[in-house]
């Protein structure tokens, strides 16, 4: 399956749900009529609602959207303080969701997007149904993280329908399961059941399934004629269920690594056998709130790995820190087990005497065991050590724990940065970098919890290594009474370094990366070397620390290097671009869900938004940089375009909001926008996205809320995505805004090589629940089979249909 092809299926596969997403509609629930009142206004937009802990018996279900084809997301997260400004509890025993005595409603879900986190369903005595459907584009996602789902289908003779599982998850193109525990539930059947008819891709990490009745997961091919797609099963318990612990049946591309099960059942056998699969007791506690913690002597203890799929979460499924030990723990809990040599700061001296920095890092050095170096310094909040040259080069496996230092607070801001940080590492401008991983030895750095600045090189250095982790640190600015100043590159990863985590999908783990006067983040080659494999997630590069201010760097993030995921960012306010992709190893990268020119938080647009601009261009593509998808991403304010290819080819553009840039939305040769006459020229398979033509839209009309657009497409011989957008106004030179995605159609066009076909279409759908797009200005974008994405249309006018052939 080419990179292209699988990325339309995997546009949400692993993306985490660290920011509260941003929605049409926000409730604050306190009570059960809320509860209700939330989840019926899905039918009519994106919907997230913010639960305040507690309790919440439903006397019944209340009514799930209804129609078939659902084009709205429903999030449900709880944890909240009353009033929802702030979130106390990730925990998910403190937000119960709960079915009264004898109520046998089937507790049931039906959206675009269903999104659940830290909430606990109990007692659902009908189970659970979770049905994710869309006909727009976008694939249809069910994630549940730090969710509980206890006691279903014990009194009642049936469980989600006639198919006898405690869950049914059903309709979705991706599934995300991270530190979800499932235990106690009556199916004979599943406990969780994944029918894999419409499934692309499915992750499972960081979970326990146990003591069910049933069998515990069951990944399942019900029609018989998907055998494509993708299960990641990394880091999990299952143990003590009635029958078969997991099981999938359908596809062979299934990665098992690292977990514990008695009995599983493969069909057919995975392309890979499983990987440290254990058949051993992982001996719980047994007792109390956190009953499914392992023991101490727990097989399942410091045996996970550090880089499942999607990056490790900062913290576990009850809020407590995820990784503690060597490698974190197998479940959805996780131990206070620490098998790290422990190594104490106790001074600010750079000197190499005993209780420095410099002295504990050369101490970790010469340890044949994995080090934690934790720091006690005294006097107030921050203590700087002033580098007058860089530590030593890490040579082992060293955790460097800045928030064990007295006064130290994690971030608990859902948007910003509100992190106390206590340790600062300061250059002065003259020393080159902090800390550094070499490209060569078997090397690895977890580093959190401490604030960069003033060195003339980069303030970290990844060189090398596998599965370096930086969370929860800022670089540059004021950190309390301290300015950190300025480096010339905040951090900077490459040489042989594989598998590295920057941020992570938990608020804890976010960095905050501004006032480099030279690139926030670097991603780079080393000889001979392209893929990274690296995660970028979930960090704030070039704001102030609420996410709304301009602390901008010079460019927020340059990407040379492979196979890279960068989602869920805050990249605003540099002064040049917000991020590049540079040259020809720059190839396979995912750009996803990042907020590129805007604000982190709410910003109340009156008279109008303002953003937060980079500089200069949204995102650039040049030198070559071929065969990446930049998807789902809002792109706005910024002063130069929102994306320039400039040179590079199969750079995939698709469900982007891209809209109140100072250039074009999309600018193919970075020469303003492009006539449609150069696509089946000689030598146009040179040009960025092989200067693929435009469609043209002859019309669009209907309803408020949906309608057909007609047009054509004229270009060489292949299969083409049309994807069309809705605005209310045209862009720069009339052409079209990219702001809101309302359907697309597909064409084939005939023609001889190196000549141009003519494809008409009338079958245009376009719909919104939320936009009445009557007055709105249509625009579209055309899409080959390899990924040569077009610039945007020229515009539009969507019709009233009763006056579309002129009765008025």
């Amino acid at each position: 399956m080419s990179f292209v092809i699988r990325t339309l299926f995997v546009l949400f596969a692993f993306m985490g749900a660290a920011q509260v997403a941003h929605a049409d509609a926000e409730f604050c629930v306190d009570s059960v009529s809320d509860f209700a009142a939330a989840i019926a206004e899905s039918d009519n937009q994106d919907v997230v609602a913010k639960i305040v802990v507690g309790q919440y018996t439903l006397s019944s279900m209340p009514h799930p959207p209804g129609t078939d084809d659902v084009s709205d997301a429903l999030t449900l997260i709880g944890g909240y303080a009353p009033g929802c400004g702030s979130r106390t509890s990730v925990d998910p025993k403190d937000t119960r969701i709960q079915f009264g005595i004898g109520v046998n409603d089937l507790f049931s879900l039906k959206a675009a997007d269903l999104h659940l986190e830290s909430l606990s369903l109990i007692g659902m005595n009908a189970g659970i149904s979770l049905y994710a459907y869309t006909a727009s584009l976008a694939d249809a996602t069910v994630t549940l993280r730090r969710v509980e789902v206890r006691s279903a289908c014990v009194a009642s003779p049936h469980c989600s329908s006639n198919l006898n599982t405690a869950v049914d998850i059903y309709g979705a193109d991706v599934v995300n399961l991270s530190q979800v525990l499932i235990t106690g539930n009556g199916s004979s059947g599943c406990a969780v059941r994944v029918r894999a008819y419409s499934l692309d891709d499915m992750s499972v990490t960081q979970s326990t399934f146990a003591n069910n009745a049933g069998k515990g997961l069951c990944i399942d091919d019900t029609s018989g004629s998907n055998d494509g797609f993708y299960v990641d099963i990394y880091n999990n318990i299952f143990w003590n269920n009635g029958s078969t612990d997991l099981r999938t049946d359908g596809t062979e591309r299934v990665r098992v690594v690292r977990n514990i099960a008695h009995t599983t059942s493969f069909t057919p056998a995975p392309e890979s056998a499983p990987v440290n699969l254990l058949d051993e007791n992982p001996q719980f506690s047994g007792s109390g709130s956190s009953a499914f913690l392992p023991v101490s002597t727990s097989p399942a203890v410091n045996f996970g790995t550090l880089i499942p799929p999607g990056g490790l979460p900062g913290s576990d499924i009850a809020g407590n820190p995820r990784l503690v030990g060597n490698a974190p723990d197998l479940g959805a809990y996780e131990t206070d087990v620490d098998d790290l040599n422990n190594l104490l700061v106790t001074n600010t001296s750079d000197a190499l005497i005993a209780g420095s920095l410099r002295f504990a890092v050369t101490q970790a050095n010469n340890s044949s065991v994995a080090d934690v170096i934790r720091f006690n310094i005294p006097g107030s909040c921050p203590r700087t050590i002033n580098l007058a040259s860089p530590l030593p080069n890490i040579e082992g496996a060293v955790t460097i724990d800045g928030y064990s230092q007295n006064g130290s607070v994690r971030n608990q801001s859902s948007t910003g940065f509100d992190a106390t940080l206590c340790v600062a590492l300061v250059g002065g401008g003259t020393t080159t970098h902090a800390l550094r991983t070499p490209s060569s030895g078997s090397t690895r750095l977890n580093v959190s919890g401490i604030g960069f600045g003033g060195f003339s090189d980069s303030a970290v250095r990844l060189s090398g290594g596998n599965g370096n982790s930086v969370t929860g640190n800022q670089f540059g600015g004021p950190l309390g009474s301290v300015n950190l100043n300025s480096s010339t590159v905040n951090l900077r990863i490459g040489g042989s370094a594989q598998g590295a985590l920057v941020g992570g999908d938990d608020d804890v783990q976010r960095n905050l990366i501004s006032y480099a006067t030279g690139t926030g983040i670097e991603i780079v080659t080393g000889s001979g070397f392209d893929n990274g494999f690296h995660i970028v997630e979930n960090n704030l590069i070039g704001t102030t620390r609420s996410g709304n201010g301009d602390a901008g760097n010079l460019v927020g993030m340059s990407i040379e290097s492979g196979e890279n995921r960068v989602r869920d960012n805050v990249i605003s306010g540099n002064s040049l671009n917000g991020l590049t992709l540079d040259g020809s190893l720059a190839k396979e990268n995912v750009i996803s869900s990042n907020r590129i020119g805007l604000r982190a938080g709410f910003e109340l647009c009156l008279p109008s938004c303002s953003g937060l601009p980079n500089g200069l261009h949204g995102i650039t593509v040049i030198n070559g940089a071929s065969d990446n998808n930049i998807v789902l991403n809002s792109i706005a304010y910024n002063l130069g375009d929102g994306v320039v290819i400039g040179a590079g080819r199969h750079i995939l553009l698709l469900s982007n909001s891209t809209h109140s840039n100072g250039g074009l939305s999309i600018d193919l040769g970075n020469d303003g926008a492009d006539s449609n006459d150069n696509d089946a020229a000689a030598g146009a398979s040179s040009l960025p996205n092989r200067g693929l033509n435009w469609p043209v839209l002859t019309r669009a009309s209907g309803s408020s809320h949906s309608g057909i657009v007609s047009g054509r497409l004229t270009t060489t011989a292949g299969n083409y995505l049309i994807q069309f957008f809705a605005d209310s106004a045209c862009g720069n030179g009339a052409r079209g805004e990219g702001r809101t995605a309302v359907g697309s159609t597909s064409v084939t066009i005939v023609a001889p090589a190196g000549f141009q076909g003519t494809s008409t279409f009338n079958d245009g759908s376009v719909a919104s629940s939320s936009l009445n797009l009557v007055g709105k200005v249509i625009s579209a974008v055309a899409v080959d089979s390899a990924g040569n994405t077009s610039e945007l249309s020229t515009c539009r006018i969507f019709d009233d249909i009763i006056f579309a052939d002129s009765f008025d």
